[in-house]
């Protein structure tokens, strides 16, 4: 596969899973079924907007899944004020597409029976759609306009839709908002106080399980958060050791096992040399130690 310029990667289970690439103008679609050591070329389509006659260039890409039905999400580069994105839909793998234009550029997945998008320039705006093709907009009423969603997430209490609000203090609250009937109605059911600043427009990295835990993370590595939608006012917090700052993503596949990516910033001769690497590290004690996961 040639050198792509961008794309995104979403697992169904732990074997099987889907990558988007951006290639020549082209969205190629790859799947694995041995936990990524291997990928097929499955399908591709064209960048090029019709309408438009241009092939407008490839932005960030986020990719979601609900089997063989396949949603690619171009976002496509635009100004701050705007967010603008293209959908690729494919119900059988590859072989056939859907284009349309997207409410929003963001991140894409799949949960509760029905396609999500996290979107708009603070990525404030949430909409569904059963098909990634034809969108409505989902209104959740979160007081303070400083906020930012993530991607909603199915556990066995609902659908949960994870909130960061941006503080003027330099300390930012995660917000789990619960919806029981596929996102018509919303209601809080945890705020969480975390003593770190967040960007407007990012979400503090976060890690929701199907039984309801949760696990958060202060964007300099110092605190790890836990709690459970059932016990919504128990929140553990400890000082981790091996943690980097700049976590960017966290996942938990139990309690105690968990990986984090991490973000590092370099300039070994002055700023004309900066650059960024992530490099993932891992736990086994429940976010107390953390060392880099060889690969």
């Amino acid at each position: 596969m040639p050198a792509p310029s961008t794309i995104a990667v979403r697992f169904n289970t732990v074997s099987d899973g889907w990558l988007a690439a951006a290639v020549h103008g082209s969205i190629e679609l790859f799947r694995t079924s041995d936990e990524g050591r291997h990928w097929a070329l499955e399908g591709q389509h064209s960048l090029r907007d019709p309408q438009m006659q241009v092939t407008p260039p490839a932005g960030a890409l986020s990719v979601a899944t609900d089997g063989n039905h396949v949603l690619v999400l171009n976002s496509e580069p635009s100004s701050s004020n705007f967010s603008f994105g293209r959908s690729f839909s494919t119900p059988d793998g590859g072989r056939s597409w859907s284009v349309a234009r997207a409410p929003s550029g963001g991140s894409v997945n799949f949960a509760d029976g029905v396609f999500w998008l996290v979107g708009g320039p603070l990525h404030n705006k949430l909409f569904k759609s059963q098909t990634g093709i034809t969108w409505s907009e989902v209104h959740v009423s979160v007081a303070d306009e400083t906020s930012t969603f993530a991607d909603p997430v199915q556990t066995d209490i609902g659908l949960v839709l994870p909130v960061t609000i941006h503080k003027s203090d330099d300390t930012s609250v995660l917000a789990l908002y619960v919806s029981r009937d596929n996102g018509a109605t919303w209601s809080v059911n945890s705020k969480v106080p975390v003593h770190a600043a967040t960007a407007l427009g990012a979400s503090l990295a976060l890690s929701v399980q199907d039984a309801g835990t949760w696990q958060t993370v202060a964007t300099e590595g110092s605190k790890l958060y836990s709690g459970s939608l059932h016990q919504p006012a128990k929140v553990s917090i400890v000082s981790p050791n091996g943690l980097p700052a700049q976590v960017v993503g966290l996942r938990f596949t139990s309690a105690d096992r968990g990986v984090a990516l991490v973000d590092i910033g370099s300039c070994p001769s002055g700023k004309a040399s900066c650059h960024d690497t992530e490099e993932l590290v891992g736990t086994t004690d429940g976010g107390q130690t953390w060392t880099p996961i060889d690969e």
